[in-house]
């Protein structure tokens, strides 16, 4: 198989993030995991946190995991999703970690192996 050939397919392959289906107060949503690029911004405003700077809200974390059901992010700017109901932001925030890999049942599931 050739190199070009092999990029093709692992980039067909794993180019879309995986979707999940969930009911927030009798609404469809989509949530996906965070692509690579994404996970660095979390990293980033985590660490920005850390430092005392602007805390990682989760309507951040939201705005960057809410999809329609291709997978396609719904929100450019966390702004836009900053007003709604944060019990409902805690909750898309879980799951969009969770399908990340990033929540803390993920991630200490990982460390067991």
């Amino acid at each position: 198989m050739s190199r070009d050939l092999l990029k093709a397919q692992i980039s067909s392959a794993f180019a879309k993030a995986s979707v999940r289906q969930i009911e927030v107060h009798g609404l469809t949503v989509y949530v996906r995991g965070l692509t690579g690029a994404e996970r660095v911004q979390l990293q980033q405003m985590a660490g920005v946190a850390q430092q005392g700077g602007e805390p990682l809200a989760d309507y951040k974390i939201v705005a960057l995991g809410l999809c329609d059901s291709e997978g396609l992010r719904l929100f450019d700017n966390p702004q836009d999703v900053s007003n709604l109901d944060g019990m409902i932001l805690d909750k898309l925030a879980k799951e969009i970690l969770e399908a990340s890999g990033l929540s803390q049942t993920a991630v200490a599931d990982a460390e067991k192996k």
